[in-house]
């Protein structure tokens, strides 16, 4: 296995953490903590939202780059910056407008409503998002199963 492919996998292999650890479990339960005011709550996962949203990209244009499955097929590459791009418009638009909307609500008597409205639909926009990028994700991995060789099939020797 080349160095590229490997970091192709691990590349995969960290977006799916990403989207699963980060996004899945330490985001909600940081604001689902009883120890934190809402607001606080919410102020301190902000920055690690923007992180971890950099993290998936950077690791995307690596999957889109490195990865042997996503480089082999036409829908590999599809999968691959389509993976590329939702993490793009994830950084560049849904973060910021996250945190823009949530500074504004007071979580704790959720004030004034129509800005808790608006902070709830670009959560809610976050979630799908993050959603299609994990089947995307998903979808890549199952590609690179199906490419990988089988013990005892000849294996495609670079050239």
């Amino acid at each position: 296995m080349r160095l590229l492919d490997l970091l192709g996998a691990l590349a995969l292999a960290l977006v799916i953490g990403v989207l699963v650890v980060g996004h899945g479990v330490c985001l909600p339960l940081l604001d689902a903590s009883g120890l934190l005011d809402p607001d606080l709550a919410r102020a301190v996962s902000a920055p690690i939202a923007a992180r971890l949203a950099e993290v998936l990209l950077a690791a995307s244009i690596v999957v889109a780059l490195g990865l042997p499955s996503a480089r082999a097929t036409a829908s590999g590459r599809a999968l691959a910056w389509a993976l590329v791009g939702g993490a793009a418009v994830h950084r560049l638009l849904i973060v910021p407008a996250v945190a823009d909307a949530w500074s504004r609500v007071d979580r704790g008597a959720m004030l004034p409503q129509d800005l808790a409205a608006l902070a709830t639909r670009w959560t809610q926009a976050q979630h799908w998002t993050l959603l299609g990028l994990g089947l995307v994700a998903l979808a890549l991995l199952v590609l690179r199963a199906a490419l990988t060789p089988r013990p005892g099939e000849p294996v495609e020797r670079d050239k």
